[in-house]
């Protein structure tokens, strides 16, 4: 093996690594951009959807946003059942919640 032979195989060599990882680079950035597109795009059509329907304000969310509490606003109710501990596999009946 001449000299000139060993440097061309080690040229191939580095022109097929630098090759791969311009490839790479470049999928990289292409990654990047899809990514930047489709939020732009999002954010676009968020504000597009403001400008048309402008939010309205209510005067009940004025009074809540102040501290008083809305009249006629009927009370929230939340049930909360604890877990029980183990696995049971004798299921009951479900029970029902009446509202006066």
């Amino acid at each position: 093996m001449t000299l000139f032979t060993c440097y061309t195989e080690c040229m191939n060599t580095l022109l097929l690594i630098s090759t791969l990882a311009l490839g790479g680079i470049w999928s990289a950035v292409l990654l990047l951009i899809c990514f930047l597109c489709v939020h732009l795009i999002k954010l676009a059509k968020i504000g597009f959807d403001t400008v048309q329907n402008p939010p309205e304000d209510n005067e009940e969310e004025k009074k809540i946003s102040d501290g008083e509490k809305p009249s006629d606003s009927k009370p929230v109710y939340c049930f909360i059942e604890r877990k029980q501990k183990g696995k049971t596999t004798v299921y009951t009946k479900p029970k029902r919640l009446h509202f006066k």
